[in-house]
């Protein structure tokens, strides 16, 4: 062979392979045999033009991050100016000043003259506006004990729009002296206090990884997402509201919506008695995809088993399971054993391609405190340490973790932690790995505000994903419509019904809807959304689709004409009280489909 391609290994940047017209040509003779491209090397070419699609991308997500952010520092700086400004004539208001009267010396007039406390120096950080006052001297008859009155803190408050507080430091302190602080008005760190799931989904990469999700928006509006082949480990705590729940959701809907069955696997272990993950019983995600042999019990004998079909509820349901993936874990390891140190690896050269398994156990304390913690602990470890190679993952939850919870071998593997509000210093340096209180500073009045360590640590807002998104990514997931994106649709849809519900009595009328969100919303996105969830079906094949709205479901009764020229609009009726009375609504709906259909059918002329 005249020109030798090289083996698809050794290529880093493959480019265009140059021929001539003269290999071209003998080529063409040889009947398409002299040359021959192989398939490796074909899908090394593409998946070079994939990275540099992808490093472009990321480079314009960059630039427009620090162009968003040197804006916003601007403007928090000039900002600063106008309130160090502002502050001595507002603490003039509390009669923190003081007012004498001066008489000129040439013309003996007499005027009124007021000392201010004098702010002299001030900056701002990710978290609020820091205002030095010259406490020597101050203006006489003002004392440093005037500036701690809840008074004045309020005062503050209300004039700059944002919590205001004042401290006195001692010399040995890092900001000694007297303070006015004044938190920033997105949130503590110029963080935005709400983030919506949907936002984060539209700015989520293209060419983004598969198993990358959404972790939240940092100090600087930036959107920080992880990829789950890359973090491995993942340890989400938080007490009790801090949106521990609402996390791990996000995470396993934004994999649901972008990943096929065939590359992804679930595990989910719920101790929670069922309750969080029993609308994920009977996605096609659920459970391995090979028959392992191994005993369920320990007098039975060797069988080929496939678990994980069903949520894990109690601890003893949880060992067999682990005990799968290990077995899963030696073979895949045995499998690659000189073929690719990495399962991504693996994947890129064989045809049989590995999927990936990721366990998910909420609540693992309930797993630690049970008699089964001696084999959980050592079963996990094995996969904490030996997994991440052969495409096994883990996220662990949990609510107050101590050392009998997270183990050394645990803790020490948990590469990316997502810690919410805690009430401690321990268990805040425990969760975050670094022994700091990092977690029990976060505002108890924001919730989703987390910690997010990985490589380096910061503070985010995590994204908010409402019960309808979770539903609907459900059921996406049961009927095979993988890597269809209604996010914002969804999103919307919550919001109108919510509106309807409190609002509007549970009526639909789509005129109504739009006069209140014609802002944001058009007319014919509330005409889409009210058709697709419409109730539909019948008694025997059964009613839906159900709308949750806070902790009640509802069903969207179909619009019709009333006879009289009027029309009867769509409206939301509780799946309880629909239950209840099943043959009156039943009427109701057979009653609408026809009047509908007999105006469809014979509309009304025109004059």
């Amino acid at each position: 062979m005249l020109f030798w391609i090289p083996d698809p290994a050794f290529w880093g940047d493959p480019g265009p392979v140059p021929h001539s017209r003269f290999t071209r040509w003998l080529h063409s003779k040889a009947g398409g045999q002299f040359f021959t491209t192989k398939e490796p090397w074909v899908q090394v070419y593409r998946r070079y033009h994939e990275r540099l699609q992808r490093e472009q991308e990321e480079m314009e997500h960059y630039l427009k991050q620090q162009a968003d952010y040197e804006a916003m520092l601007a403007e928090y700086d000039e900002q600063g100016h106008h309130m160090a400004d502002m502050l001595p004539t507002y603490l003039h208001r509390v009669r923190l000043s003081h007012w004498r009267k001066v008489i000129e010396k040439k013309t003996e007039r007499s005027y009124d003259h007021i000392d201010y406390c004098e702010v002299e120096d001030w900056y701002f950080d990710e978290s609020a506006y820091y205002f030095w006052i010259n406490s020597w001297p101050l203006p006489y008859g003002v004392t440093v004990k005037q500036f701690m009155e809840p008074e004045v803190a309020d005062t503050l408050s209300a004039a700059f729009g944002s919590k205001a507080s004042v401290e006195f430091n001692p010399r040995d302190h890092q900001r000694p002296g007297l303070w006015v602080i004044v938190e920033h008005k997105a949130g503590r760190g110029m963080i935005p206090r709400l983030v919506r799931y949907s936002d984060m989904i539209k700015a989520l990469p293209k060419t983004a990884p598969p198993l990358t999700f959404p972790v939240g928006v940092g100090s600087n509006g930036k959107a920080h997402f992880a990829d789950m082949d890359e973090v491995i480990t993942v340890l989400v705590v938080g007490s009790r509201g801090a949106g521990k729940s609402n996390t791990i959701n996000a995470i396993l809907c934004t994999w649901l919506k972008r990943v096929p069955p065939s590359q992804l696997r679930l595990f989910l272990t719920d101790l929670k008695g069922g309750l969080e993950f029993h609308d994920y019983e009977g996605i096609p995600h659920l459970g391995g995809d090979v028959d392992l042999r191994m005993r369920l019990t320990k007098d039975s004998d060797l069988e080929p088993v496939r678990l994980g079909q069903e949520i894990a509820v109690d601890p003893p349901q949880v060992i067999p399971i682990l005990e799968y993936m290990n077995k899963e874990m030696e073979r895949r390891q045995n499998l690659m054993k000189g073929k690719a140190r990495k399962i991504s690896a693996y994947n890129r050269k064989y045809k049989h391609k590995l999927s990936y398994w990721v366990l998910v156990v909420d609540e693992l304390a309930t797993l630690m405190d049970s008699s089964w913690a001696k084999d959980a602990k050592q079963l996990l470890g094995e996969l904490t340490r030996k997994g991440r190679a052969v495409g096994l993952y883990i996220i662990l939850a949990t609510q107050v973790p101590d050392k009998t919870v997270l183990t050394r071998q645990i803790a020490g593997n948990m590469d990316c932690r997502i810690v919410g509000r805690l009430a401690d210093g321990a268990s805040s340096g425990l969760s975050l790995g670094d022994g700091t209180y990092d977690a029990t500073y976060l505002p108890f009045d924001v919730p989703g505000r987390v910690v997010f360590r990985w490589a380096d640590k910061r503070i985010v807002q995590a994204p908010l994903i409402p019960e309808m998104t979770i539903k609907q990514a459900i059921r996406a997931a049961k009927t095979g419509q993988v890597g269809t994106d209604d996010t914002e649709d969804t999103a919307i849809a919550q919001e109108v019904f919510t509106y309807a519900l409190q609002y509007l009595g549970g009526l639909c009328s789509y005129r109504d809807l739009y006069k209140h969100f014609k802002n944001r919303v058009g007319q014919h996105k509330i005409r889409s959304i009210l058709k697709h969830w419409e109730l539909s079906g019948s008694d025997n094949n059964g009613l839906g689709p159900t709308i949750p709205l806070g902790d009640d479901e509802y069903y969207l009764l179909p619009a019709a004409p009333d006879g009289n020229d009027g029309r009867l609009p769509r409206q939301l009726i509780n799946v309880i009280d629909f239950e209840q009375e099943r043959s009156k609504w039943l009427e109701i709906i057979d009653f609408r489909t026809r009047q509908a259909a007999r105006v469809k059918e014979n509309p009304k002329p025109v004059p």
